[in-house]
């Protein structure tokens, strides 16, 4: 199996992050995907809120600056 594969198909946060209502998340690259991942990560760990919620919230804000 592909470690890269297998990293996403467990990454929670690469789940939230594929339902990106522009798709660009989707078109990007391995290493930019787990580029984003890191940056959620680091965010994370310098508040109270968890990866998910981060990312759920980076997907809200995106869908309200769309509108």
């Amino acid at each position: 199996m592909d470690w890269r594969e297998f990293v996403e198909s467990m990454s929670h946060v690469e789940q939230v992050l594929k339902n990106d209502p522009a798709e660009a998340y989707i078109s990007m690259d391995f290493n930019t995907r787990d580029h984003y991942r890191h940056v959620i990560e680091k965010i994370s760990k310098n508040c109270d809120f968890s990866e998910v919620d981060v990312a759920i919230k980076t997907l809200e804000l995106a869908k309200e600056s769309a509108e």
